[in-house]
């Protein structure tokens, strides 16, 4: 099966790899921006983007009151721009009144009306804990590309994965003959009929939100840090991979509930516990690396959106089916671990994980060479603490 699909792995990886990043530092929400008041270009039909990225990675003023007051009282040339706060903190009414004064200083020097943006960055550990949250400035309405795409995008990313499941059943039920191969294949993956069609519908009702809106799910990823992109795709993943096992065993519930005993419940539990943690975990890995490159390429420049919603689409032809299987008690163990057993789908987003995540530290490079330089630096401290106090 590897053979059969290694083209699709090989031509994703290499697109992936092959990206940069190199705008990256300009865009508004990206996390190491410096606080202060910065220009953008104006939002324009043509292009929605560009006011995503700001004229300078340098602020032009300080973010506070008499920052904002001379910049404004110097007169800039802000016609075609857009005025962009970044760095006041998430709680708290300071972004608000920093964004009321720049608009109160613009009616005093401009005729014309300038748009004023205000991003957050958070400080302290509950706006930490808070950042993973959407918040109104992640927003971004689908450009026309991207709503043409929704059907595609769906259809193209959840194929396989409809065709595993709902193509046994119907085989079944038509008394079609096939190979030895694809029939002990199906033997496998399959299931009745009547738990195949609400496991699609349900698919779909995860997967269609995320396909229209995810111009929206980039901008949030970009400003959370590693720690927070993944915590925020286990929760997720956590959360569908308990529907999809829910709905795969609901003849079994329902039976179980007509004659409900504590055991059998716990003993259920359990079992649900047992699945759906290692299929979140291993999707969490595959999706948030894999992803995470194909944002960051996307916020890196102005007119990439286009193409990052094709290689969304082709990394979800792969990871799609390889999950929703990962949530199910239908592939039996390869590996046994003392707390999990994992099968071929767990391995396989195992594999896409680690490609991606060598696309990741690609796209990272610098952020990585300065973090190695850093543990470099203290490890030499660390060695010449030790030597010294030795010799004493």
């Amino acid at each position: 099966m590897y053979r059969r699909f290694r083209p699709w792995f090989l031509f994703i990886f290499v697109n992936i790899l092959g990206l940069q990043a190199q705008g990256l530092e300009e865009n508004i929400r990206f996390r190491g921006r410096a606080p202060g008041l910065y220009l953008s270009e104006a939002e324009s039909l043509a292009n929605p983007e560009t006011s995503d990225f700001t004229t300078t990675r340098e602020p032009l003023a300080p973010l506070s009151v008499e920052g904002i007051r001379q910049f404004f009282e110097s007169k800039p040339d802000l016609s075609g721009k857009q005025i962009v706060l970044i760095g006041a903190p998430i709680l708290g009414d300071l972004a608000r009144d920093y964004q009321a004064l720049a608009e109160d200083q613009i009616s005093l020097f401009y005729r014309k009306e300038v748009a004023v943006t205000s991003i957050r960055h958070p400080s302290g550990l509950l706006e930490k804990s808070l950042n993973m949250l959407p918040r109104r400035e992640d927003l971004a309405k689908p450009i026309p590309y991207e709503l043409l795409m929704v059907a595609p995008k769906l259809v193209l990313d959840e194929s396989l994965a409809w065709t595993l499941m709902l193509g046994p059943p119907i085989v079944t039920a038509l008394s079609v003959s096939l190979p030895e191969g694809m029939a002990g294949l199906a033997g496998k993956v399959g299931m009745p009929l009547s738990v195949a069609v609400p496991m699609v519908v349900l698919d779909v009702a995860h997967v269609l939100p995320l396909i229209l809106y995810r111009r929206f799910l980039s901008n949030h990823n970009l400003r959370l840090n590693t720690w927070e992109r993944f915590g925020r795709q286990f929760a997720l993943s956590l959360i569908f991979s308990i529907d999809f096992y829910l709905v795969s065993q609901w003849p079994q519930i329902l039976e179980a509930l007509k004659d409900p005993s504590l055991s059998a419940s716990l003993s259920g539990l359990a079992k649900m516990i047992s699945i759906a943690v290692p299929a979140s975990i291993f999707n969490m890995l595959a999706r948030t690396t894999v992803h995470s490159s194909i944002n960051q390429f996307e916020q890196s420049g102005p007119a990439r959106r286009r193409l990052a919603t094709n290689l969304e689409l082709l990394a979800g032809m792969l990871i799609a089916p390889t999950y929703i299987f990962s949530t199910l008690p239908l592939l039996k163990p390869v590996i046994s671990l003392p707390l999990m057993d994992l099968n071929m789908a767990h391995l396989g987003l195992l594999a896409l994980g680690g490609a991606g995540g060598v696309a990741w530290m690609g796209l990272e490079r610098k952020n990585l060479s300065v973090w190695l330089k850093n543990l470099g630096t203290q490890c030499k401290a660390g060695f010449r603490a030790l030597a010294g106090r030795t010799r004493i």
